[in-house]
């Protein structure tokens, strides 16, 4: 389809633009004005002023006594396919941007730039279309309006935070990152912290509890104690729930990939990351805990048969 240019109205010699009529060379309905006959030329004629009037009015006009410079600009790409104020899943079409673009507004507000050839794939495939984020959002399994723990999911933020509401008597609010929320690494604002330590520590070395090492004879009498036949070169790490964290709660790496990255940079190279994310975040805002940072041991053993 040739370039389209507005000029509808405009004056050329002696006839005058009326109507685009499309087509592969760009033709336009024009009105001679010396005869007011109809006929259809090539816009870039009408430009170029090579046709000033109709063909029969032509022959007897001096060209050089009417051409005049006409301001046309090249204002868009005429679309092909009008899909102006269409509703094409949760997008609404504004107007054509020209270049085959449309100025859209999702169903959240936002504002966006679509190419045509998306918005009439959508509309023949019937599924829906969406700004970016709220695409991301759906991918994210949209967690609003659910309750984790003692969190109440307010809204979605954007790059997988939500706000929430803790439902204890302080009603604290806090960004948290959804994967915390799902994992169970964050249950509340650390309401809920203080009574599950006092609980949990009254289990400690209990009989129907558990049993930590400690200087206890009565920890060490019931520890758990085995033996590993081992045949092939193995590798074995030993952690606190200071360390072990880093896969465990904090997500920094996979639980498969621990022995792997302490045999190649070392374990303190995973102590760093750890104390680096909860230099970060020492408001407890993304991982609620306790304190900022707990005590992280680590043994590893790299055995060689």
């Amino acid at each position: 389809m040739s370039k389209y240019i507005e000029m509808e109205g405009l004056v050329f010699g002696r006839l005058r633009a009326d109507k685009f009529l499309g087509g592969r060379y760009g033709e336009w309905q024009c009105t001679c004005l010396e005869c007011n006959e109809t006929f259809v030329t090539r816009g870039k004629y009408i430009r170029n002023q090579s046709v000033i009037a109709c063909k029969k009015c032509s022959k007897h006009l001096n060209k050089e006594d009417y051409i005049i410079n006409n301001n046309v600009k090249y204002v868009s790409n005429k679309p092909k396919y009008d899909m102006k104020d269409m509703i094409i899943g949760s997008v609404t079409v504004l107007y054509s941007l020209g270049g085959g673009l449309w100025k859209c507004r999702c169903s959240c507000g936002k504002e966006i730039n679509v190419k045509g050839f998306n918005l009439r794939r959508a509309l023949e495939s019937g599924k829906d279309y969406k700004c970016e984020e709220c695409s991301y959002k759906d991918k994210l399994d949209d967690i609003s309006g659910q309750i984790f723990g003692n969190w109440h999911v307010d809204k979605y933020l954007g790059n997988g935070y939500y706000e929430c509401t803790c439902m204890c008597d302080k009603h604290t609010k806090r960004i948290i990152v959804g994967k915390s929320l799902k994992r169970g690494a964050s249950k509340s604002c650390g309401c809920l912290t203080g009574e599950l330590i006092i609980n949990n520590r009254l289990k400690k070395n209990t009989i129907g509890g558990y049993w930590s090492l400690e200087f206890s004879t009565e920890a060490i009498d019931n520890c758990l104690s085995g033996f590993i036949d081992i045949k092939d070169n193995t590798q074995i790490m030993l952690t606190s729930d200071g360390f072990s964290c880093a896969c465990d709660r904090y997500g920094i790496f996979n639980k498969e990939d621990m022995l792997n990255i302490a045999s190649e940079k070392g374990i303190d190279y995973i102590y760093s990351k750890i104390r680096k994310l909860e230099n970060e975040d020492n408001m407890s805002i993304k991982f609620s805990r306790f304190k900022i940072s707990d005590d992280s041991s680590c043994v590893y053993l790299d055995i060689y048969k």
